[in-house]
């Protein structure tokens, strides 16, 4: 390989678009190995790969990159580039072609009817074409969306063959593990490298949070202190030059007139004026020492949760049977039970018939309470709608009630108002803010963490570990997931199985 680093000097770089600019004097440089790239959505995560790559021009500053370089965007629509070579590269009995179409679980058809292929079929292709021409810099734009277990693993161990340098996008907190050395956050324009994993990343910025928030209150309490004796240095001073004033003196009162002279010329006077300027020039220091504490993170909000229902109240009873998945097949159940208080994980392979299932619930009579709340893995327009209703009917106090929510959830408040213009993640948030608010008994998730960045998935996950209901969550994220459940109903084959979490989060 010609070049053994990627190396960032100086850039950056403005949408025309924006007033601001989104990256300043931005340096950085990556070794060999993989590098995790973490930030809110927004950021600049997917902007910093597409300037690595050349499709976009740095306003100022220079990118000097390894001559070979690949891009695996997020989306999968298109064939990738080379995707024939590959196949006629294994056909030919090249043996790492051959290699990557077994490891990745690959078939013979896929190029003949790739619009048929699920996105992790895609994905997986995707990364074969990119492995197998082995580039200098390998780019991965979240490359694990959607994807369920078997073909994330499969992923992860067609990564862990490549040896070059990797700038890892990517929300999944256990993929990201595997795979880097290093992590770099983007925090308004600035890029902060910490090494080791993420999760040791995360944890080491909530310790520096912690200690930001408590030198912040130190600094803050050494300010009013600072600024209240300025202030009754002040009044003393005040008092002192009333004292040294010969207003109101008799013109006969020469022995007073005399005595403030004396004073002034000894320049007790100046005293107190020049002990006001000290302690006032003191306070000004300690209150710019604790505004530039750099605080990162956001506290809860103190927004609270009432306690779960008592008793184990029953919430659903569906009897044992079985759900037509359509082409024949069947997912057989046993009797399937949730109470107040269960955090249940249904877990299985994409296509299994998890959503079926849940709809299947859905249809059920529910026994003991209406008070449900399902967030679906894409939110439609009709929801769009009672959403827009539902904010418009809540008195002003509700509306407090559910923005601090929403703020928990690591939601924006600035864009909380027009419903229709919030992106994915943030809509999520709304809907999931909704069922708090109103004390729902049971919340069905399906996929809840997809569409949103790092940091709203962990307070999306506090929050859930916090609230004391009855949760049913269908998620592929495997930290989030083994986090907030202690019971799995996992799919196998054609049954559905229950079992005790192997590692409970709770």
């Amino acid at each position: 390989m010609s070049q053994s680093h990627l190396i960032i000097s100086n850039v950056s770089f403005q949408y025309d678009s924006s007033p601001f600019p989104l990256f300043s004097k931005l340096s950085l440089t990556l070794p060999p190995g993989f590098t995790a790239l973490a930030g809110k959505n927004g950021s600049g995560k997917t902007t910093l790969l597409r300037l690595i790559m050349g499709e976009l021009p740095p306003r100022t500053g220079s990118i000097s990159t390894p001559v070979s370089r690949i891009y695996c965007s997020q989306t999968t629509e298109k064939i990738p580039e080379g995707l024939d070579d590959f196949y006629y590269s294994m056909y030919g009995g090249d043996k790492d072609a051959g290699r990557l179409f077994s490891l990745l679980g690959m078939d013979y058809d896929w190029p003949l009817r790739w619009k048929t292929l699920s996105r992790g079929e895609r994905k997986r292709a995707q990364l074969a074409v990119a492995l197998h021409a082995n580039p200098e810099f390998l780019a991965l734009d979240e490359p694990t969306n959607h994807l369920d277990e078997e073909a994330r693993d499969m992923l992860l161990n067609g990564l862990r063959q490549y040896r070059g340098i990797a700038l890892l996008v990517s929300h999944d907190r256990e993929f990201v593990d595997s795979l880097c050395d290093a992590c770099l956050f983007i925090r308004q324009g600035k890029i902060l490298r910490r090494p080791g994993p993420l999760s040791s990343a995360l944890e080491q910025e909530e310790r520096e949070c912690l200690e930001a928030h408590r030198r912040y209150e130190q600094e803050r309490k050494e300010y009013k202190r600072l600024k209240k004796q300025a202030q009754l240095q002040k009044e003393k001073a005040d008092r002192h030059r009333r004292d040294f004033s010969k207003r109101g003196l008799s013109t006969r009162d020469h022995d007073a007139k005399a005595k403030v002279d004396g004073l002034r010329l000894s320049g007790k006077d100046a005293v107190g004026a020049r002990l006001y300027k000290t302690m006032q020039e003191r306070a000004r220091k300690a209150e710019l020492k604790f505004e530039n504490i750099a605080i990162s993170g956001k506290q809860k909000t103190g927004v609270t949760f009432k306690a779960a229902a008592a008793g184990g109240r029953r919430l659903l009873r569906l009897e044992e049977g079985a759900v037509f998945l359509g082409g024949g097949r069947f997912l057989r159940h046993p009797e399937l039970s949730i109470q107040t208080g269960d955090r249940i994980a249904l877990n299985g392979p994409n296509g299994s018939g998890k959503s079926s299932l849940v709809r299947r619930i859905l249809h059920t009579k529910r026994e003991l309470s209406d008070n449900w709340l399902v967030l679906p893995q894409e939110i439609s327009g009709e929801t769009l709608l009672l959403l827009q209703q539902q904010y418009g009917e809540l008195s002003d106090p509700l509306k407090g009630e559910l923005l601090a929510f929403f703020s928990r959830l690591n939601g924006d408040p600035e864009g909380f108002a027009d419903v229709k213009s919030m992106s994915s993640g943030e809509l999520r948030k709304l809907l999931l803010s909704f069922g708090l608010l109103q004390d729902a008994e049971l919340i069905i998730l399906d996929e809840p963490t997809n569409h949103l960045d790092l940091e709203s998935r962990m307070a999306v996950e506090q929050a859930l570990a916090d609230w004391p209901g009855a949760l049913l969550l269908i998620s592929h994220d495997r930290f989030f997931r083994d986090k907030l459940t202690a019971v799995r109903w996992e799919i196998r084959g054609s049954d559905l199985c229950i079992e005790e979490s192997v590692d409970e989060g709770r």
